[in-house]
């Protein structure tokens, strides 16, 4: 009940204040003026003052990125709601023109070493993603494949014979002398091995027939 009531009070409070023009004149030049430099000049700020604030504001997280997930959420469909799929469609690509690539790419590095890192340190975490991947991993598969189905019906319901054309273009603009060439290259290690290959082969299929058939391993 308490959670109730602050929640309403917060969002009456927001209600008033976007009813005021001052504040919103505020609110515009301020978001305005962020700089995409600004958040790495406050982690330095911030780190190297009191590490213990640090700490403190990181423990915050997982609650922002709550409040985030469940903002862009709801700003998803009350856009989608009030907004006609054109207009949409060209205020989304002005938001990723503003982008900063740059600053993204190099967050994506740092937090791809920093993943890396945490990684190899620790088996628990990846026996945990491992076992996740192993049960979730199907469904979202299985969900994948269906949207690319469809979408592949849609395309052939909507412009009948289009995606054959496309295929049969790409065909005909494939080198098939250097792709022949290609396929025998990465073919020939296969077939230098093919002793200890058909000897592989050969041994997994009379594994899975013992396995299937309940036989027992010969003693050697």
């Amino acid at each position: 009940m308490t959670t109730q009531r602050q929640t309403g009070g917060q969002r009456g409070i927001v209600q008033e204040m976007l009813r005021t023009p001052v504040v919103k004149d505020i609110l515009r030049t301020s978001l305005r003026a962020v700089g995409h430099r600004d958040g790495r000049n406050t982690i330095r700020t911030v780190m190297s003052q009191d590490p213990e604030v640090f700490l403190g504001l990181a423990v915050t997280i997982p609650a922002a990125l709550n409040v985030l997930v469940r903002s862009l959420d709801e700003l998803g469909r009350q856009i989608k709601a009030q907004y006609a799929p054109g207009v949409l469609a060209a205020f989304l690509e002005s938001l990723a023109r503003d982008i900063d690539t740059e600053a993204a790419k190099e967050c994506k590095a740092v937090w791809k070493d920093l993943g890396s890192s945490l990684w190899e340190s620790s088996p628990e975490a990846r026996k945990e993603l491992l076992d996740t991947a192993l049960a979730k991993g199907p469904q979202i598969c299985s969900q994948g494949i269906n949207i690319l189905a469809r979408a592949v019906n849609d395309l052939e319901r909507q412009r009948p014979g289009a995606l054959g054309a496309f295929l049969s273009e790409v065909c005909e603009r494939t080198d098939r002398t250097e792709l022949a060439s290609a396929a025998q290259t990465l073919a020939r290690p296969f077939l230098d091995r093919k002793r200890h290959l058909l000897a592989w082969v050969w041994r997994l299929f009379t594994g899975m027939v013992r396995k299937k058939m309940g036989w027992r391993e010969r003693p050697s």
